[in-house]
This record gives C-alpha cells, sequence and structure tokens, in this order.
C-alpha cells in the first residue's frame, strides 16, 4: 500500500474554500479550527438562541514521528453539538462546560479521496440527513460469537466495543456473544479467534488489504452510525443480515 498522507496545510484551503460559501460558516480566532453554525429556532432557558455547531479541528503532526510508531499524518477531529448556546468564545465555552457531540470522528488524514469522504458524511449528518447505509458487505454469518471492532489506537473503538456489549448483554441474554476492540497493528493477535471484526471510519482505506489477507470476516463500519455511536443499527444490521 502507497502511503500518501495529508497535511492540514494543503487541506485546509480547500475546506476553508469550501466554507466560504455556506451562509452558516463562522470565523475562529485559531488558523486550525473551523466552525458552522445553524439556527435551530428555538432558545435556551436563559433566552439565548440555540444552535447546531459544527467544528473542524486540525492536529499537525510531524512526518519524522513515523519512527516512532506513532501518528505521522497530520489529524482532522469533526465534531457536532445540538442545543448549543450563543456564546461570545465558543473554544472558551467548550473549555469550561461538559457538552457531549451528536457527531464525533477523529481520524489521520490518509489522502484526498479519504478525508473528503469523512467531510461528505460528517456535513450529510449535520444538515439532518440522519439515514445511514447501514455496514457495508452484509455477508455475515449467523454464528458470530465474537466480534472485534478494529481502530487506530483502540480508544474510541474500546468505548464503542463496551456500549455494544452492554446493548448484547441486554437485548441478548442467553446467547454467548463477546466485543472486544483492538489497534488494527495487533489484529493478527485476534483474528483467529473472531468471527467478524469491524474497522472503524479510521482505517476504511485498509479494508481491501485487510478483506485480502483475512477474508470476508472483515467489514467496515458505516461512518455516521460509528460517529454517532449508533450500536443499534450496527447491531440490527449484523443480525438482518
Amino acid at each position: 500500500m502507497a502511503n500518501s498522507y495529508f497535511t492540514s496545510a494543503f487541506i485546509k484551503p480547500v475546506i476553508q474554500t469550501w466554507l466560504a460559501s455556506m451562509e452558516c460558516a463562522k470565523d475562529s480566532s485559531s488558523p486550525n479550527r473551523m466552525y458552522i453554525s445553524e439556527p435551530l429556532g428555538k432558545k435556551d432557558e436563559n433566552g439565548k438562541d440555540l444552535y447546531r455547531m459544527g467544528i473542524i479541528q486540525f492536529y499537525d503532526k510531524s512526518i519524522h514521528q513515523k519512527e516512532a510508531g506513532e501518528f505521522y499524518g497530520d489529524i482532522m477531529e469533526l465534531m457536532i453539538y445540538d442545543d448549543f448556546p450563543e456564546v461570545d468564545s465558543i473554544a472558551k465555552y467548550l473549555a469550561n462546560h461538559i457538552c457531549e457531540p451528536v457527531f464525533y470522528l477523529h481520524f489521520e488524514m490518509y489522502d484526498f479521496e479519504f478525508v473528503m469522504e469523512q467531510l461528505s458524511d460528517f456535513f450529510r449528518f449535520y444538515y439532518d440527513v440522519h439515514k445511514s447505509n447501514g455496514i457495508e458487505g452484509q455477508t455475515y454469518k449467523k454464528d458470530i460469537h465474537r466480534i472485534l471492532i478494529c481502530c487506530t489506537a483502540g480508544l474510541t473503538s474500546g468505548y464503542f466495543a463496551a456500549m455494544m456489549q452492554e446493548k448484547i448483554d441486554k437485548q441478548l441474554p442467553d446467547y454467548d456473544i463477546e466485543v472486544q476492540s483492538c489497534n488494527v497493528n495487533f489484529l493478527s493477535d485476534y483474528i483467529d479467534t473472531s468471527d467478524l471484526v469491524l474497522i472503524t471510519p479510521q482505517i476504511s482505506y485498509l479494508e481491501k488489504e485487510l478483506k485480502e489477507k483475512y477474508g470476508n470476516k472483515i467489514q467496515a463500519m458505516d461512518r455516521v452510525d460509528f460517529a454517532t455511536f449508533n450500536v443499534d443499527h450496527v447491531l440490527e444490521t449484523i443480525w438482518n443480515a
């Protein structure tokens, strides 16, 4: 696989041009952060207008970190908040309040097409098109007992796996189904004992390579399902396949 990691210096002007055509675009004092906001037509208890707030955040990484086994492409973080109050400083408000995003996704900027796919779903969800296409492939066996969720570092996937396990334990208490998570670098240690491996959007560009190596037990998770922690829809797709 040829590496073609992009820096935020390349991607940011593209997105800024995109946002310039939107009336909802907001300026940011930080060159690494962009905001968009849309009024929801309602107010909070203090009479302030409420907005849907979208945030695009960049984290610049050094290419030299590749040798240390760390991220070596720049990172993009996408967040959407509903019922966000009108404030003077969005960054200051977020720093001083606990806010749960309705959409959250972070990923290493692998290539231009990959970045645009993530952004497309970000804007699709932002503008209230919440329809999800489900998990790609849908070639699952009915005798699934071990599900593995695989991503870059295993942190976000670990949270999603815990949510999925809790849902399964409540809905299917009589079934022996275990959900685990792992870093993609350790997939070989789990693959033989896993019936289904869901790869997260952060590493969806590896889908073809991993399928060639491990077969159809590798499936790419829908970006919107993962970004919105839609465990119910993921499970529904698995069981109805």
